[in-house]
């Protein structure tokens, strides 16, 4: 028409601060504009993040954000050119806040792997509580910040020369993260043969990823370092972020915990311990006691099959017994 109203020129350069509204196109040609720089979207009710996912399969944006925790690739191909079609590299971080019934309304599945891949803070109750009165920083401080936040941007970013930043790789930080390794195996281990014991397949299903989150907030405190690590340093990190991965383990069980077993028609948050509640020596027949009291799915035969190979118990083939190597609050970490 004659009179109609031009198309909107884009903005400037690449949006960093991502709306908690925008259909899965937008958010794409945003993410394909970004050229690998990561947008970040704040949310004050976790509940505008729900609105935008009401309507229907095209907006549901699950696959994306879990996709995105990765930095990995969404493609996606329609027929029309009003939208977006192509493949592009996700960099989006989401930090939101809501009540643990709309959290949780949001984080609805967990068989979808994003439940896995969030991490809960929760909020003390602020009930009667003083408002807090924040001061400003310091000049010391200030400069503190700033000299971090430039050794961070020199280890991702380049810039060329007509000024467009784009990510590069980290190679020096993944060298230098090489401390945390047996810390974290050591963790995991240990959670590990907690949940062979209690029979929490959701602890055992958390755990994985949650040592994942612990790596990389090692290589933050890395980065908040400057490189620069003492021996103290480093055991500073490693206790820290083995500190924070307990509690945000803890967490995520406490709030899903009862989901994954409605979903799973499991008792993965049923945390009663079969193990602490066999005499030393036992049978067969007193596991499956166990085992049904606890409403537990897995088979006897598993379950004495798996303790046996953790090295929690052993067998007296002569009595046909099985004996407790360890007791009900030490478990020996087996030797590999």
């Amino acid at each position: 028409p004659k009179h109609a109203t031009p198309p909107p020129k884009p903005p400037p350069g690449p949006l960093r601060i991502a709306s908690g509204i925008f259909p899965q196109p937008k958010l794409l040609t945003r993410q394909q504009e970004a050229q690998g720089l990561h947008q970040l979207c704040f949310v004050e009710e976790i509940d505008t993040l729900n609105k935008s996912n009401r309507g229907g399969k095209y907006n549901d944006k699950g696959d994306m954000y879990r996709n995105a925790w990765d930095n990995a690739s969404y493609s996606q191909d329609y027929m029309s050119d009003s939208t977006f079609s192509g493949r592009v590299n996700l960099f989006l971080n989401i930090l939101a806040t809501g009540t643990p019934e709309q959290v949780m309304k949001f984080y609805d599945n967990p068989e979808n792997g994003l439940i896995s891949r969030i991490s809960i803070c929760p909020i003390a109750n602020q009930e009667y509580a003083s408002i807090p009165v924040w001061s400003e920083l310091t000049d010391d401080e200030q400069r503190e910040f700033n000299d971090v936040m430039d050794y961070a941007d020199a280890l991702t970013y380049t810039t060329d020369d007509e000024g467009v930043e784009s990510i590069k790789p980290r190679t020096d930080i993944t060298d230098g993260m090489l401390f945390i390794h047996h810390p974290l195996e050591a963790w995991l281990e240990e959670k590990r043969l907690l949940a062979l014991r209690t029979q929490d397949q959701a602890l055992d299903h958390f755990r994985k990823r949650e040592a994942v989150k612990m790596f990389r907030m090692a290589m933050v405190c890395y980065g908040c370092f400057s490189g620069n690590l003492t021996d103290a340093n480093r055991q500073d990190i490693t206790d820290f972020c083995l500190w924070w991965g307990e509690q945000d383990l803890k967490n995520l069980t406490d709030l899903y915990g009862e989901m994954v077993k409605d979903t799973m028609q499991r008792s993965y948050s049923k945390k009663d311990d079969i193990f602490a509640r066999l005499a030393d020596t036992f049978t067969a027949a007193d596991v499956e006691k166990a085992r049904t009291e606890a409403h537990i799915a897995t088979p006897t035969k598993v379950i004495v099959y798996r303790w046996k190979k953790a090295g929690l118990i052993a067998k007296d083939e002569e009595n046909n017994l099985y004996r407790k190597l360890a007791d009900s609050d030490t478990v020996t970490p087996v030797t590999r």
